[in-house]
This record gives C-alpha cells, structure tokens and sequence, in this order.
C-alpha cells in the first residue's frame, strides 16, 4: 500500500504517472519555491537551467546547471528559486532500490541489487550534491528525457524502458559519488597536484572531478590549502622551474614547457612576481655561488 505523503504526489500528476509503480520522474519549470516538507521516499533533484536555494534538515545547497541533489526519505527539506528554474524531480520508493528479486536469480540483478544497497548507504554518509559536467549533462538529461517520454507512452515494455533509463541514470551518479569519495580536496589531491602540474589544469576540470561546483571546488580549496587554485598551482610550476634553472643546462623554454606555464611571458611575470628577479638573473646568481 502506498504510503500518503508519496500517494498525494502521485495522485497530483495522476494523468502522467502509473500509481502502481515505485517511482516516479517529473519535470518543473517555475520560479516559485516550495515550504519546509517531508516524504518517504527518496528525492533526486536534477537542476537542469537556472538557479535555486535547496534546503534540506536546514542546510542550504546553493543548486546551478548540472547540479544533483539526494534528499533521503524522512528529510525536511523546502526550495527557493533564484529566477525561473528549471528541474527535475526523480521519487523513488525505497522498494525501488532495495527489492527483492522476483524475476529471476541472473548475476545480472543480483549486482544491480548490491549496486542500489551501496548508493543508499552512500546518501546517508551526507553526500548530497554532486556536479556534471557538460558532457555528463548530456547523458543524464538524455536519460531523463527517456523516462519522462516512456511514461506518457502505453507501449507493452514502457515499464521496463523507465526502469532501465532509472537504472543507467541512477549507476551514473552512484559513480560520481565514488569519484567524490576516492578524489576530494584533501592530501590526495594535492599529490595528484604534485605530480601532475605540468599539465594543463584548470578548478573548472579538477571540480567537475571531485563532482562540485566550481565555486564549491574553489572554497573547499581555500580552506584546506589556505591559497586559491591557481597561487596554489602557479607555486608547484615556479618552483620546479626554479629548480630546473639552478640544476640542469635546460634552456628557457624547455623549462617553461617541462613547469607547465603557457608562455614566456606569463612564466618571467610570475617568476619576477615571486622572487624578485628575471629566471636568467637567477640562473646567473646560481651559477656565481656554484663557482
């Protein structure tokens, strides 16, 4: 039997939505938020243009282009749309993700049930929001866009077609929460950052790693590192160029390729800015005290 909160949701887009299934997919476009509420199944909001203020047991989640946001059963939550919005919400009954298995015993299920264990387990861990990037947005919204077209459709496997794209979307961001767990911004990612700031990095790529907004990515950086991105990045090139200049015969421009910077000009800028003389007045001051 269909519990009331989720049956009055269900009963409100009753022309769209099959009351016998476990889930649910609908798509928003407004600029008017919701109050404080609460439901028991789990929420996927997918923000898909615009802006909004989410929060959920009090905690704001600041919700841009690209943005996922897991809201767990029994969870207060209310919105706030910056402008006109545009979203949509996935509602799944717990059953959806942890259902016993009536079809058949194939290796198959049996992964997929372990898979949807783990990403519950996952939500309650206090990850919620998570970023995509572009190329990302493409398949979650081509996802999306198959479930919400199955469902107006009356076609025999239209069950099975929404529950398929459910699962593919669902595996995308169960992996993109690992990403979040394996990468974040802590000491792995800095010895990521030692071994690989020679090459062309940007917060944009490293954020759309660690799954956050960029100006999350930014901020969490900041507070761990006590620098922004790029001094922090800027700081790993200078210095292995300068060691390159008072230890090898390398000429300027191979250091400035094998340090990572763009151009002559950015590198002797920085290199000035940071230690007060050109890179060949170093090299030259070396290579006096040397002999």
């Amino acid at each position: 039997m269909m519990n009331n909160s989720l049956n009055a949701v269900f009963n409100k887009e009753k022309n769209r939505f099959d009351l016998d299934v476990d889930y649910a997919v609908h798509r928003i476009y407004t600029r008017e938020g919701c109050a404080d509420h609460t439901h028991a199944y789990i929420e996927l909001v997918y923000n898909s243009s615009g802006s909004a203020l989410h929060f959920v047991n009090g905690i704001p989640h600041n919700m841009k282009k690209g943005d996922l946001l897991l809201i767990d059963r029994g969870s207060t939550h209310s919105l706030k749309p910056c402008s006109y919005v545009k979203y949509c919400n996935i509602m799944l009954r717990p059953s959806f993700l942890d259902k016993s298995l009536d079809d058949g015993d194939g290796l198959d299920a049996v992964l997929s049930m372990e898979e949807f264990r783990s990403f519950l387990s996952q939500i309650r861990k206090g990850q919620r929001l998570i970023h995509f990037g572009t190329e990302e947005q493409k398949k979650v919204e081509f996802l999306i866009y198959v479930t919400l077209e199955e469902q107006s459709d009356k076609h025999n496997s239209t069950a099975q077609m929404q529950r398929s794209a459910l699962h593919m979307l669902l595996t995308m961001i169960f992996r993109k929460m690992s990403e979040c767990t394996r990468f974040s911004v802590d000491n792995r990612l800095l010895e990521y950052l030692d071994t690989h700031f020679p090459e062309k990095l940007t917060a944009e790529m490293l954020a759309n790693r660690c799954g956050y907004t960029k100006e999350h990515f930014s901020r969490k950086f900041k507070q761990y590192t006590g620098m922004n991105f790029c001094a922090y990045l800027n700081g790993l090139r200078l210095d292995r160029a300068k060691e390159l200049l008072a230890t090898t015969e390398k000429t300027v421009d191979e250091i400035i390729y094998e340090s990572g910077f763009a151009s002559r000009g950015e590198f002797f800028g920085k290199f000035r800015q940071k230690f007060g003389e050109s890179p060949l007045q170093f090299r030259k001051s070396q290579k006096s005290v040397l002999y």
